[in-house]
């Protein structure tokens, strides 16, 4: 910690207050990562810096996190990656959908607003899960500003060159590379069904981002909120809900393309543009 904080002062001495850590798990498993990150705490609360990290659900507590913000903190990525409780187990995750909810509500009694790690769609996805997945963000409230709700509804998991999930799924003829080199793959979904939902539901939800970087348009994102992202945020919900319920139904589905093409007119109402 001291050599960290060494660092943090020699770019402070450039001017520099706010600071982002990179790692994806800041506290670290166990009591030696809590015990790490209090005597790192300390050593930042007399900074009078700002920072944001990011960990995982199981490792805060109320007691940690009120530490935390004291010390500066003030944005927080929790990876929970599912609400389902068969894909935690798959991913191989040792926290519990309701360790997410509980980090969930601690950040928010200390006036955090958490952004959230969430992988949709995952290889051997069921729509159980999905169902599982959608309630979670819902009874979360996770689902109520664009930028966000466009984000975690949309997410697939990747797998990368070198992982044994890589060399499994190019084997049954299931990755598709990406990327110059293939380093990252997409794995193509077991359930058909559900990769068409999961291709529909992408497109609107990058329909949506792309507009929302675009300076020209009712919702870009540096604008004053207005209820048109209001409509836009429902809009998604209501299409994830659709979808959902048309790919667990019995009845052949409506080609990907007819239906591309109907939700970017629908975006197109919505925003104008």
């Amino acid at each position: 910690p001291a050599d960290i904080v060494r660092e943090m002062e020699q770019l402070m001495d450039q001017g520099i207050r706010e600071f982002y850590f990179a790692d994806p798990n800041f506290i670290g498993p166990g009591r030696a990562g809590r015990e790490r990150t209090l005597e790192l705490l300390g050593l930042l609360r007399p900074l009078g810096i700002t920072f944001g990290m990011e960990t995982r659900a199981n490792d805060l507590d109320s007691e940690l996190m009120a530490e935390l913000v004291r010390a500066g903190l003030t944005s927080l990525l929790i990876g929970i990656e599912s609400g389902s409780p068969d894909i935690l187990s798959r991913l191989n995750k040792s926290a519990r959908a309701n360790d997410g909810a509980l980090a969930i509500r601690i950040c928010r009694e200390h006036g955090i607003e958490p952004e959230i790690g969430f992988l949709m769609f995952v290889p051997e996805a069921s729509l159980t899960d999905l169902r599982a997945n959608l309630a979670f963000l819902q009874e979360n409230q996770l689902l109520g500003r664009l930028a966000r709700t466009a984000n975690l509804l949309c997410h697939r998991q990747i797998v990368l060159a070198g992982t044994s999930g890589y060399a499994r799924f190019a084997e049954q003829n299931r990755l598709k590379k990406k990327g110059i080199f293939g380093f990252q793959g997409e794995v193509a979904l077991a359930n058909p069904r559900i990769e068409w939902l999961a291709e529909l539901t992408i497109f609107a939800c990058h329909t949506i981002l792309r507009k929302m970087a675009d300076r020209k348009s009712q919702i870009y994102w540096q604008m004053a909120i207005s209820p048109v992202f209001r409509t836009a945020n429902d809009y998604l919900v209501r299409l994830f809900h659709h979808l959902l319920e048309q790919a667990a139904g019995k009845v052949s589905l409506e080609s990907i393309e007819s239906v591309r093409e109907r939700i970017a007119r629908e975006i197109g109402r919505i925003i104008g543009n």
